[in-house]
């Protein structure tokens, strides 16, 4: 059995200032990711997905706050670390490759001058030895062209190059643990099964464990091996990904399995 590389425990954020009702965004989030797992946290618009994945990093919305739990990484509370501490994990423990990778990177820079400044900014190496990496990562993401992609500028890629980019802007420090959110949203059938195809090779390759945050029961049905299901914050089901998918039991998960088709 493979190790548990995070345990998120009941963790609850709020909004500030305190609303009527509690104003809760998340309530009581509860769940493990082991080493080398690929986790689906699915759920629709405002049950607070993409939120957990900010909270995992620090970097929620000053009109947010996480007024409960914990989150261990590799036996380290990450809620409890410093901001310099926090800016270390980024990258290193934990990175977050980004819903709309056209508005992530920024539009005056090419692609290859963006991550090669992740790199720079948490390693002390040589800009040369910088600019492997970058190219390093732009290959392990699946483009076979990285001297073409890290020359160009994000507005002149496709939507599948753009998002292959941006998980190579996510792993170009070589992170243990992997937050995808909403990755084959805006994408065609065919690309969308290819970066579904990329996070396996991903985890085979580089041992990487994956968070998957999808709306999408579909997305998780192909790659993931456990699934936690969120509704406007709490947990209403998880469990192995075939055994909700055959056998759900609650009822918004029977919704989001209907509205497959």
């Amino acid at each position: 059995m493979n190790k548990t590389i995070v345990s998120i425990n009941d963790v609850s954020v709020n909004l500030l200032p305190p609303r009527e009702g509690g104003g809760y965004i998340l309530r009581a989030v509860s769940f493990d990711v082991s080493q080398g797992g690929i986790v689906g946290v699915v759920g629709g618009s405002g049950s607070g997905k993409t939120t957990l994945g900010l909270a995992m990093l620090g970097l929620l919305p000053e009109v947010m706050t996480m007024s409960s739990g914990r989150i261990i990484f590799e036996g380290k509370d990450i809620t409890r670390f410093s901001d310099a501490d926090l800016r270390a994990f980024r990258g290193f423990g934990v990175s977050m490759a980004f819903q709309e990778p056209v508005s992530a990177f920024d539009p005056v820079m090419t692609i290859g001058a963006q991550i090669r400044e992740t790199v720079l900014a948490h390693e002390r190496i040589s800009p040369a030895a910088a600019r492997e990496r970058v190219l390093q990562a732009l290959r392990h993401a699946g483009i076979g062209d990285p001297v073409r992609v890290a020359s160009a500028y994000a507005f002149e890629l496709s939507g599948g190059l753009r998002q292959r980019a941006m998980i190579a802007q996510a792993i170009v420090c070589r992170p243990k643990l992997l937050i995808a959110d909403e990755p084959t949203s805006n994408l065609d059938v065919n690309t969308q099964d290819k970066i579904l195809e990329l996070f396996k090779e991903l985890r085979s390759s580089l041992g990487l464990s994956i968070m998957l945050i999808t709306h999408d029961l579909g997305v998780v049905r192909r790659v993931a091996d456990e699934v936690v299901v969120l509704c406007r914050g709490s947990v209403v089901e998880q469990g192995k990904a075939a055994q909700v998918m055959t056998s759900p039991r609650a009822e918004y998960t029977k919704l989001l399995l209907a509205a497959e088709g």
